[in-house]
């Protein structure tokens, strides 16, 4: 399923005969442009690590689901291309009609041949031709009926986006858990085609804090499309679930996600979705030395400010639905907002908090306690409070990290 985007060569699935600490062998795609005329030939894609490539592809499937813009912007590409396609189906299927027609007419000459006494002359070679234009009617048949479904297929209105929503999350639910041989099965039923091409160099992910730069010819950021089948995907899902499994259908012109991936840290156990949506992908068969990343330690004040902004610009109706959205009970939403009336100073001050001892310090409890204060008598509890911080930090040990 797997195809190099620059040269249209299959990528081919080998593996180096080396193992991991677990004993898993490390296996690769490898475009066969690469393998197969010379190890420097000028492909830009090269050789891929197969458990990043196939990681992203099940991130990328599972993912788009939960990005309502994404598919509809999938849904709207389908729409535009069965569209193209209508004119040339339709060229088609008449090319068809016509090419029975002229067997349908051959096929009369010989019957008339036959009826003329022609047999007895023409003998083998007219039974010869007979059978080889009643094989290729045959032929043309099927061809008529394969172009006539196309052809209903693409004048179908496009199927609604929230059947799709709904199947692409069913699928990308499923495939993380399946064993690798149900996993393999479930993908060619429902991906048609996975196509990787190398971004432009100056294209490419910024680093993110300290991280160096990779060099440009390190750099490995690729674009994947993923080609789905509508129909297997739509019906596909439905059986599935229902217990049955989805029989070959008329391929016709279905979704393609389109999606850009980091793997530059791959061979270290790590690769980065950067499009359509944002998301690191650890691979459990390479963990080695990429550590996982720290969470950043900020005073809530930072949430708070951020919710309010919510209120105020009417992303949410009420503190209700902020409370649901952002997965807390009403009384900490309330009990959160609070600090929005502290002064600015004490704000910016609870801001820049950046050590979990500080934060702890200067907690949401504590500073809800003194916004009810008036302005001043805030700013004079706040400064006692400040000055009992740094007199603590010069007597005792900083409080452990959990």
């Amino acid at each position: 399923l797997a195809f190099c985007g620059s040269c249209g060569r299959a990528l081919v699935p080998n593996d180096s005969g080396k193992k991991s600490v677990r004993g898993i062998k490390y296996r690769y795609y490898t475009c066969s442009l690469v393998m197969r005329e010379t190890a420097a030939a000028p492909c830009p894609v090269g050789r891929l690590s197969a458990d990043a490539l196939e990681q992203a592809v099940i991130a990328l499937i599972g993912e788009v689901s939960k990005h309502p813009t994404v598919v509809a912007e999938m849904v709207e590409a389908s729409r535009t291309m069965r569209k193209g396609d209508r004119e040339p189906l339709r060229v088609e299927v008449e090319k068809a009609k016509q090419a029975l027609v002229n067997v349908d007419k051959q096929l009369n000459n010989c019957a008339d041949a036959v009826a003329k006494g022609g047999a007895e002359v023409l003998g083998e070679a007219l039974v010869r031709r007979a059978t080889e234009l009643r094989a290729e009617r045959q032929r043309l048949l099927v061809a008529q009926e394969r172009k006539r479904q196309e052809l209903a297929a693409c004048e179908k209105t496009v199927l609604e986006e929230h059947l799709i929503t709904e199947n692409l999350g069913k699928l990308g639910q499923a495939l993380p858990n399946l064993p690798p041989q149900e996993r393999k099965e479930l993908i060619r039923l429902f991906v048609e085609r996975v196509e990787v091409r190398r971004l432009a160099a100056n294209v490419r992910r910024r680093p993110s804090g300290n991280e160096p730069a990779p060099a440009e010819s390190e750099a490995r950021v690729m674009e994947l499309r993923i080609k789905l089948h509508l129909p297997e995907l739509i019906q596909g899902m439905q059986e599935r679930a229902a217990g049955a499994r989805a029989e070959p259908r008329v391929a016709a012109r279905g979704l393609s996600l389109d999606g850009t991936v980091d793997f530059t840290n791959a061979q270290r156990g790590e690769v980065v979705v950067i499009a359509p949506f944002n998301r690191t992908i650890r691979l459990e068969s390479r963990v080695r030395t990429v550590p996982p990343p720290k969470p950043n330690i900020v005073h809530p004040i930072i949430r708070a400010k951020e919710w309010q902004r919510m209120l105020d610009e009417k992303e949410v109706p009420h503190r209700f639905a902020l409370a649901k959205q952002v997965a807390c009970t009403p009384g900490t939403v309330t009990k959160m907002l609070k600090m929005i009336k502290l002064v600015p100073e004490i704000q910016d001050y609870l801001a820049a908090l950046k050590t979990r001892n500080e934060v702890w310090h200067f907690s949401a409890k504590r500073m809800a306690k003194l916004a009810v204060l008036a302005p001043e008598l805030q700013r004079v509890a706040f400064t006692r409070i400040r000055n009992n911080y740094v007199k603590q930090k010069e007597i005792l040990p900083a409080r452990p990290t959990p």
